[in-house]
């Protein structure tokens, strides 16, 4: 099917996520783009409709997951709070182009709040599978209960893109990025690398892609790139993911950009090329 994702060689794949079904998921309707059962992490696109729920602000955190995330369009306004002693909390709005890092022990609320426009957004997970189902990753907060003796909670980092500067790329001429986040390791792993990309229309500079992180993907948010998956010429539209693991030679460049340009979201890497020598 046009959606499902392709497996290359085993180490690679690629999807348009546009022509996937949505599936649902509780109140928002979901597109599983990645799902890797040996790290049990996921990168997941969501749309939740306008009327959204209004519940009381449930207070909820998770144990070892993260969370990360790109909102795509609309907006989205979630219940955050700034530790155990904080029972009012606050609605944060998250709007296009928001990046958000949830990290572990981040109190949150367990719904939105309803929006005129609904959002969409891509998440994707440290690791965790369905966290949200397991009760021994996920746990409720109620503003009458203790919390549980030394936990360290923590605030998400939270970054508006847009207002980010483009930089020029070096290592790329004619390109540039915006390094939205350096990551952080850690065990279980933290969160990779996360930059937007700008090619211009026409773009082209032969390279292999490189990276030190075991799994890197990207997604496109505008424009079309032509992309070599190990040995594979795809083309990364909007909506289009595709991912690369351990060996799988990707090349960038080979073939020119689209007229339109091409933004990506790259996670894991930044188009940066294999040093020559």
């Amino acid at each position: 099917m046009a959606g499902d994702l392709v497996l290359v060689t085993g180490v690679s794949g690629f999807c348009d996520s546009d022509a996937m079904p949505w599936e649902p998921n509780g109140d928002s309707v979901r597109k599983i783009l990645s799902r890797d059962e040996t790290a049990r992490s996921v990168v997941v696109r969501t749309f939740f409709p306008p009327s959204g729920s209004n519940p009381v602000p449930f207070r909820w955190y998770h144990r070892s997951v993260r969370e990360t995330f790109l909102f795509l369009w609309g907006e989205y306004r979630g219940w955050e709070f700034r530790g155990p002693d904080d029972t009012e909390g606050r609605i944060e709005r998250f709007a296009r182009g928001t990046f958000m890092d949830r990290p572990p022990l981040s109190l949150h609320g367990r719904r939105p709040a309803p929006t005129a426009t609904g959002c969409e957004f891509l998440m994707w997970t440290s690791h965790g599978g369905d966290f949200d189902l397991d009760e021994n990753e996920s746990f409720p907060l109620p503003n009458d209960a203790a919390p549980p003796p030394g936990l360290l909670f923590r605030s998400p980092d939270v970054v508006m893109t847009e207002a980010m500067p483009w930089r020029d790329y070096p290592r790329l001429p004619g390109a540039k990025r915006k390094e939205v986040s350096r990551g952080e390791a850690g065990t279980p792993p933290g969160h990779y690398p996360v930059t937007l990309v700008y090619l211009p229309p026409g773009w082209r500079f032969a390279s292999d892609v490189m990276s030190d992180h075991a799994r890197r993907w990207c997604y496109g948010l505008a424009g079309r790139m032509p992309l070599s998956l190990a040995g594979n010429v795809v083309e990364v539209r909007s909506g289009c993911f595709a991912e690369w693991r351990d060996s799988a030679r990707v090349t960038v460049g080979e073939r020119p950009v689209g007229e339109e340009g091409a933004l990506l979201l790259c996670v894991g890497h930044d188009l940066s090329p294999v040093a020559s020598g």
